[in-house]
Protein backbone atom coordinates (compact mmCIF):
# COMPACT_ATOMS: atom_id res chain seq x y z
CA UNK A 1 0.00 0.00 0.00
CA UNK A 2 1.15 3.76 -0.35
CA UNK A 3 1.46 5.42 2.83
CA UNK A 4 1.38 8.80 4.32
CA UNK A 5 1.68 10.96 7.49
CA UNK A 6 -0.06 14.04 7.78
CA UNK A 7 1.88 17.09 9.82
CA UNK A 8 0.21 16.95 12.61
CA UNK A 9 0.88 13.16 13.14
CA UNK A 10 2.97 10.65 14.63
CA UNK A 11 1.96 7.37 12.87
CA UNK A 12 2.56 6.38 9.56
CA UNK A 13 -0.70 4.30 8.05
CA UNK A 14 -2.15 2.99 5.07
CA UNK A 15 -3.61 5.25 1.86
CA UNK A 16 -6.75 4.28 -0.27
CA UNK A 17 -6.87 2.48 -3.80
CA UNK A 18 -6.33 5.82 -5.63
CA UNK A 19 -2.47 5.71 -3.77
CA UNK A 20 -2.61 2.17 -4.82
CA UNK A 21 -3.16 3.22 -8.86
CA UNK A 22 -0.82 6.04 -8.53
CA UNK A 23 2.20 3.59 -7.54
CA UNK A 24 1.65 1.15 -10.56
CA UNK A 25 1.20 3.92 -12.52
CA UNK A 26 3.90 5.16 -11.60
CA UNK A 27 6.50 1.85 -12.19
CA UNK A 28 4.35 0.99 -15.25
CA UNK A 29 2.57 3.80 -16.90
CA UNK A 30 5.63 5.36 -19.41
CA UNK A 31 7.13 1.33 -19.92
CA UNK A 32 3.42 0.06 -21.11
CA UNK A 33 2.39 3.31 -23.08
CA UNK A 34 5.60 4.34 -25.15
CA UNK A 35 7.95 1.69 -24.27
CA UNK A 36 10.56 3.13 -26.92
CA UNK A 37 10.87 5.99 -24.65
CA UNK A 38 11.73 4.34 -21.39
CA UNK A 39 15.06 2.47 -20.41
CA UNK A 40 12.81 -0.36 -18.78
CA UNK A 41 13.02 -2.58 -22.25
CA UNK A 42 16.85 -2.14 -22.08
CA UNK A 43 18.63 -2.69 -25.44
CA UNK A 44 16.52 -3.25 -28.18
CA UNK A 45 17.39 -6.47 -31.02
CA UNK A 46 18.94 -3.96 -33.46
CA UNK A 47 20.99 -2.48 -30.73
CA UNK A 48 22.25 -6.13 -29.71
CA UNK A 49 23.02 -7.19 -33.39
CA UNK A 50 24.71 -4.05 -33.84
CA UNK A 51 27.07 -3.94 -30.84
CA UNK A 52 27.93 -7.61 -31.42
CA UNK A 53 29.14 -6.98 -35.10
CA UNK A 54 31.36 -4.10 -33.80
CA UNK A 55 32.81 -5.86 -31.29
CA UNK A 56 33.68 -8.75 -33.79
CA UNK A 57 34.86 -6.56 -36.18
CA UNK A 58 37.61 -5.11 -33.93
CA UNK A 59 38.39 -8.22 -32.24
CA UNK A 60 39.15 -9.72 -36.15
CA UNK A 61 40.69 -6.22 -37.09
CA UNK A 62 43.14 -6.66 -34.03
CA UNK A 63 44.01 -10.05 -34.90
CA UNK A 64 44.64 -9.50 -38.60
CA UNK A 65 45.62 -5.85 -39.01
CA UNK A 66 46.34 -4.31 -35.60
CA UNK A 67 47.88 -1.76 -37.03
CA UNK A 68 45.05 -0.44 -39.00
CA UNK A 69 42.97 -0.76 -35.73
CA UNK A 70 45.34 1.45 -34.55
CA UNK A 71 44.69 4.11 -37.12
CA UNK A 72 41.17 3.99 -36.89
CA UNK A 73 40.61 4.22 -33.19
CA UNK A 74 42.86 7.19 -32.88
CA UNK A 75 40.88 8.99 -36.30
CA UNK A 76 37.70 8.27 -34.38
CA UNK A 77 38.44 9.64 -31.41
CA UNK A 78 40.22 12.97 -32.31
CA UNK A 79 37.62 13.26 -34.64
CA UNK A 80 35.24 13.00 -31.70
CA UNK A 81 36.74 15.35 -29.69
CA UNK A 82 37.32 17.49 -32.32
CA UNK A 83 33.66 17.65 -32.72
CA UNK A 84 33.35 18.31 -28.58
CA UNK A 85 35.31 21.55 -28.96
CA UNK A 86 33.73 22.77 -32.24
CA UNK A 87 30.33 22.42 -30.27
CA UNK A 88 31.38 24.10 -27.52
CA UNK A 89 32.82 27.00 -29.24
CA UNK A 90 29.99 27.51 -30.84
CA UNK A 91 27.69 27.58 -28.09
CA UNK A 92 29.94 30.13 -26.51
CA UNK A 93 30.13 32.51 -29.37
CA UNK A 94 26.41 32.44 -29.07
CA UNK A 95 26.13 33.05 -25.63
CA UNK A 96 28.77 36.00 -26.43
CA UNK A 97 26.46 37.28 -29.12
CA UNK A 98 23.45 38.11 -27.59
CA UNK A 99 22.32 37.09 -23.85
CA UNK A 100 19.57 34.90 -22.98
CA UNK A 101 16.12 35.91 -22.08
CA UNK A 102 15.88 36.35 -18.41
CA UNK A 103 12.86 36.48 -16.49
CA UNK A 104 13.21 40.65 -15.10
CA UNK A 105 13.20 40.04 -10.65
CA UNK A 106 10.85 43.01 -9.90
CA UNK A 107 8.43 42.07 -12.72
CA UNK A 108 8.49 38.46 -10.80
CA UNK A 109 7.67 39.73 -7.66
CA UNK A 110 4.98 42.06 -8.51
CA UNK A 111 2.79 39.11 -9.78
CA UNK A 112 -0.47 39.62 -8.12
CA UNK A 113 -1.10 36.39 -5.70
CA UNK A 114 -3.95 36.03 -7.04
CA UNK A 115 -2.75 35.39 -10.32
CA UNK A 116 -0.21 32.86 -9.29
CA UNK A 117 -0.74 29.24 -10.11
CA UNK A 118 -1.57 26.47 -7.28
CA UNK A 119 2.07 25.45 -6.77
CA UNK A 120 3.47 22.06 -5.36
CA UNK A 121 7.06 21.14 -4.49
CA UNK A 122 8.56 17.84 -4.67
CA UNK A 123 11.58 16.97 -2.62
CA UNK A 124 12.39 13.21 -2.74
CA UNK A 125 14.81 11.74 0.08
CA UNK A 126 16.68 8.64 1.11
CA UNK A 127 18.15 7.87 4.08
CA UNK A 128 18.66 12.03 4.79
CA UNK A 129 17.75 12.47 8.15
CA UNK A 130 19.98 14.54 9.39
CA UNK A 131 19.20 17.19 6.41
CA UNK A 132 15.30 17.61 7.32
CA UNK A 133 15.50 20.66 9.80
CA UNK A 134 17.48 22.75 7.48
CA UNK A 135 15.11 21.65 4.59
CA UNK A 136 12.05 22.27 6.17
CA UNK A 137 13.44 25.64 6.92
CA UNK A 138 14.74 26.70 3.61
CA UNK A 139 11.45 25.60 2.15
CA UNK A 140 9.08 27.09 4.67
CA UNK A 141 11.74 30.84 3.46
CA UNK A 142 10.24 30.39 -0.06
CA UNK A 143 7.93 33.75 -0.34
CA UNK A 144 4.41 32.26 -2.17
CA UNK A 145 1.48 32.21 -0.82
CA UNK A 146 0.59 29.91 1.57
CA UNK A 147 -3.20 28.84 0.53
CA UNK A 148 -1.60 28.16 -3.18
CA UNK A 149 1.69 26.34 -2.02
CA UNK A 150 2.20 22.60 -0.77
CA UNK A 151 5.33 20.41 -0.07
CA UNK A 152 5.39 16.87 -0.78
CA UNK A 153 8.35 15.35 1.20
CA UNK A 154 8.98 12.19 -0.64
CA UNK A 155 10.07 9.04 1.76
CA UNK A 156 11.11 5.32 0.88
CA UNK A 157 9.38 2.81 2.98
CA UNK A 158 12.30 0.92 4.00
CA UNK A 159 13.63 4.49 5.28
CA UNK A 160 12.93 3.50 9.05
CA UNK A 161 15.28 6.65 10.28
CA UNK A 162 14.38 9.45 8.01
CA UNK A 163 10.53 8.47 8.47
CA UNK A 164 10.91 8.57 12.22
CA UNK A 165 12.51 11.61 12.02
CA UNK A 166 9.88 13.00 10.16
CA UNK A 167 6.98 11.81 12.41
CA UNK A 168 8.35 13.87 15.14
CA UNK A 169 9.63 17.13 13.06
CA UNK A 170 7.26 19.98 13.47
CA UNK A 171 6.12 21.42 10.02
CA UNK A 172 4.46 24.13 8.45
CA UNK A 173 0.51 23.45 7.20
CA UNK A 174 1.58 23.22 3.56
CA UNK A 175 4.42 20.12 4.16
CA UNK A 176 3.16 16.73 3.96
CA UNK A 177 4.96 13.61 4.22
CA UNK A 178 4.63 10.78 1.04
CA UNK A 179 6.21 7.13 2.27
CA UNK A 180 7.10 5.42 -1.48
CA UNK A 181 6.29 1.34 -1.03
CA UNK A 182 9.37 -0.64 -1.15
CA UNK A 183 8.91 -1.96 -4.97
CA UNK A 184 11.19 -2.34 -7.62
CA UNK A 185 12.31 0.13 -9.10
CA UNK A 186 13.89 2.03 -6.15
CA UNK A 187 14.21 5.17 -8.17
CA UNK A 188 13.96 8.70 -7.57
CA UNK A 189 11.80 9.10 -11.04
CA UNK A 190 9.61 6.28 -9.84
CA UNK A 191 9.14 8.29 -6.22
CA UNK A 192 8.29 11.56 -8.49
CA UNK A 193 5.92 9.77 -10.63
CA UNK A 194 3.68 8.84 -7.46
CA UNK A 195 3.79 11.76 -5.76
CA UNK A 196 2.84 13.43 -8.74
CA UNK A 197 -0.39 11.64 -8.87
CA UNK A 198 -1.05 12.49 -5.46
CA UNK A 199 -0.83 16.30 -5.15
CA UNK A 200 -2.48 19.06 -6.53
CA UNK A 201 -0.55 21.78 -7.99
CA UNK A 202 -0.72 22.88 -11.35
CA UNK A 203 3.33 24.33 -11.23
CA UNK A 204 5.13 21.67 -10.12
CA UNK A 205 9.07 21.64 -8.91
CA UNK A 206 11.30 19.67 -7.78
CA UNK A 207 14.34 19.95 -5.11
CA UNK A 208 16.44 17.78 -3.61
CA UNK A 209 17.31 17.58 -0.08
CA UNK A 210 20.27 19.43 0.46
CA UNK A 211 18.82 22.86 -1.51
CA UNK A 212 18.82 25.95 -0.42
CA UNK A 213 16.46 27.61 -3.31
CA UNK A 214 16.12 31.70 -4.09
CA UNK A 215 12.87 32.81 -2.27
CA UNK A 216 11.26 34.21 -5.38
CA UNK A 217 12.15 31.19 -7.45
CA UNK A 218 8.81 29.74 -7.87
CA UNK A 219 7.51 33.17 -8.46
CA UNK A 220 10.26 33.81 -11.31
CA UNK A 221 8.99 30.31 -12.71
CA UNK A 222 5.61 31.13 -12.40
CA UNK A 223 6.04 34.57 -14.44
CA UNK A 224 7.81 32.63 -17.05
CA UNK A 225 5.77 29.89 -17.57
CA UNK A 226 1.73 31.19 -16.81
CA UNK A 227 1.61 33.77 -19.28
CA UNK A 228 3.04 31.92 -22.58
CA UNK A 229 1.75 28.13 -21.07
CA UNK A 230 1.77 26.84 -24.75
CA UNK A 231 5.56 28.14 -25.42
CA UNK A 232 7.54 26.71 -22.08
CA UNK A 233 8.01 22.95 -21.06
CA UNK A 234 10.11 23.53 -18.10
CA UNK A 235 11.47 26.34 -16.75
CA UNK A 236 15.21 25.51 -15.16
CA UNK A 237 16.98 27.99 -12.54
CA UNK A 238 21.09 27.57 -11.99
CA UNK A 239 22.44 25.80 -9.62
CA UNK A 240 25.29 27.10 -7.26
CA UNK A 241 27.76 25.24 -4.86
CA UNK A 242 28.12 26.41 -1.04
CA UNK A 243 30.55 24.59 -0.33
CA UNK A 244 33.44 25.79 -3.21
CA UNK A 245 36.01 26.11 -1.12
CA UNK A 246 36.13 22.75 1.02
CA UNK A 247 38.19 20.68 -0.83
CA UNK A 248 40.17 20.21 -4.87
CA UNK A 249 36.96 18.31 -5.40
CA UNK A 250 34.63 20.38 -4.48
CA UNK A 251 36.49 23.84 -6.52
CA UNK A 252 36.51 21.33 -9.58
CA UNK A 253 32.62 20.94 -9.15
CA UNK A 254 31.93 24.67 -9.02
CA UNK A 255 33.50 25.49 -12.21
CA UNK A 256 31.89 22.63 -14.00
CA UNK A 257 28.78 24.05 -12.51
CA UNK A 258 29.56 27.76 -13.43
CA UNK A 259 30.56 26.48 -16.99
CA UNK A 260 27.01 24.83 -17.41
CA UNK A 261 24.61 27.07 -16.18
CA UNK A 262 26.32 30.60 -16.84
CA UNK A 263 27.42 29.41 -20.56
CA UNK A 264 26.51 26.23 -21.76
CA UNK A 265 22.74 26.32 -20.86
CA UNK A 266 22.41 29.72 -21.99
CA UNK A 267 23.85 28.88 -25.09
CA UNK A 268 21.84 26.20 -25.56
CA UNK A 269 18.93 28.05 -25.10
CA UNK A 270 20.10 30.52 -27.44
CA UNK A 271 20.49 27.89 -30.19
CA UNK A 272 17.13 26.52 -29.85
CA UNK A 273 18.83 22.96 -28.79
CA UNK A 274 17.79 20.18 -26.51
CA UNK A 275 18.71 20.98 -23.22
CA UNK A 276 19.59 18.27 -20.22
CA UNK A 277 17.97 19.17 -17.08
CA UNK A 278 19.13 19.13 -13.68
CA UNK A 279 17.69 16.79 -11.05
CA UNK A 280 16.58 20.06 -8.81
CA UNK A 281 15.06 23.39 -9.48
CA UNK A 282 13.21 22.53 -12.46
CA UNK A 283 9.69 23.77 -12.67
CA UNK A 284 6.74 22.39 -15.16
CA UNK A 285 3.26 22.76 -15.65
CA UNK A 286 1.49 19.49 -14.20
CA UNK A 287 -0.08 18.90 -17.97
CA UNK A 288 3.04 18.52 -19.26
CA UNK A 289 4.38 16.13 -16.94
CA UNK A 290 1.21 13.86 -17.22
CA UNK A 291 1.82 13.64 -20.77
CA UNK A 292 5.42 13.47 -20.50
CA UNK A 293 6.48 11.35 -16.83
CA UNK A 294 9.57 10.72 -15.64
CA UNK A 295 10.71 7.45 -16.56
CA UNK A 296 11.77 5.20 -13.32
CA UNK A 297 13.76 2.90 -15.05
CA UNK A 298 16.55 5.62 -16.05
CA UNK A 299 19.01 6.60 -13.32
CA UNK A 300 19.35 10.21 -14.65
CA UNK A 301 15.76 10.77 -15.12
CA UNK A 302 15.86 14.69 -15.82
CA UNK A 303 18.29 15.10 -18.36
CA UNK A 304 16.28 12.20 -20.09
CA UNK A 305 12.83 13.92 -19.42
CA UNK A 306 14.86 17.48 -21.16
CA UNK A 307 15.57 15.02 -24.21
CA UNK A 308 12.13 13.81 -24.66
CA UNK A 309 10.52 17.45 -24.00
CA UNK A 310 12.80 18.46 -26.92
CA UNK A 311 11.95 15.41 -29.08
CA UNK A 312 8.35 16.77 -28.78
CA UNK A 313 8.59 20.36 -29.53
CA UNK A 314 9.13 21.58 -25.97
CA UNK A 315 11.16 24.78 -25.23
CA UNK A 316 12.21 24.91 -22.06
CA UNK A 317 13.65 28.38 -20.36
CA UNK A 318 15.83 29.72 -17.97
CA UNK A 319 15.60 31.49 -14.75
CA UNK A 320 17.60 34.24 -13.60
CA UNK A 321 18.17 33.02 -9.50
CA UNK A 322 20.12 30.34 -7.50
CA UNK A 323 19.45 27.34 -5.47
CA UNK A 324 22.37 26.72 -3.50
CA UNK A 325 23.85 23.09 -2.71
CA UNK A 326 26.55 21.13 -1.84
CA UNK A 327 28.90 19.16 -3.82
CA UNK A 328 30.73 16.18 -2.90
CA UNK A 329 33.89 16.74 -1.28
CA UNK A 330 35.06 13.32 -1.08
CA UNK A 331 36.32 10.52 -3.90
CA UNK A 332 33.93 8.18 -2.61
CA UNK A 333 31.09 10.44 -2.63
CA UNK A 334 31.69 11.66 -6.10
CA UNK A 335 32.45 8.69 -7.66
CA UNK A 336 28.82 6.97 -7.43
CA UNK A 337 27.18 10.42 -8.62
CA UNK A 338 28.85 10.28 -11.53
CA UNK A 339 28.65 6.87 -12.45
CA UNK A 340 24.74 7.18 -12.04
CA UNK A 341 25.06 10.14 -14.43
CA UNK A 342 27.04 8.59 -17.03
CA UNK A 343 24.86 5.34 -16.76
CA UNK A 344 21.69 7.54 -17.04
CA UNK A 345 23.10 8.95 -20.17
CA UNK A 346 23.75 5.56 -21.65
CA UNK A 347 20.56 5.13 -21.40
Amino acid sequence: PVLYVGTGERSIGPEDRAGRLAVEQAVTGLRDRRPAASAGRRMWLWQLVTLALAVGLMIGTAIVAPERLFTFLLIATATLFALVVAFRAIVMVAVLLGAFARTNRSRAAALADHALPDATVLVPLYREAAVLPDLVEALSNIDYPAAKFEVAIILEEDDRETRDAAAHLAMPPFMRIIVVPDRQPRTKPKALDMALALTRGDLVTVFDAEDVPDRNQLRLAAQRIAPLPSRYVCAQARLSIYNARQSWLTRQFTLEYAALFHALLPGLVRLRLPIPLSGTSNHFPRRILEAEPWDPFNVTEDADLGIRLARGGGRIGLIDCDTWEEAPYQWRQWLPQRTRWIKGWMQ
